[in-house]
């Protein structure tokens, strides 16, 4: 049997505002997270999803995960400065 290769997902990786949640997508297009949320705090006590800020801010925290993975990468010697 063929050893599978890990999948890769390219960068840049951008977030992307839905009705309900947050969606983060690697270069390609393709789907990586959805971060939902509740557009209102009277809506959030009836269905507690977290607040659309909250979830705003996790989803670019996601899509930042190419550029610290680098960081920290240069930071141990693993990977040139450029």
């Amino acid at each position: 049997m063929a050893e599978q290769q890990p999948r890769r997902f390219p960068k840049p990786w951008q977030v992307f505002e839905h009705t309900e949640s947050f969606g983060v997508a690697d270069a390609n297009g393709d789907s990586i997270a959805f971060v939902y949320a509740e557009a209102n705090r009277a809506a959030y006590f009836n269905n507690p999803k977290m607040m659309k800020d909250d979830a705003r801010r996790i989803a670019h925290a996601i899509a930042r995960i190419p550029e610290l993975l680098e960081i920290e990468k240069r930071a141990r010697g693993e990977m040139p400065v450029t």
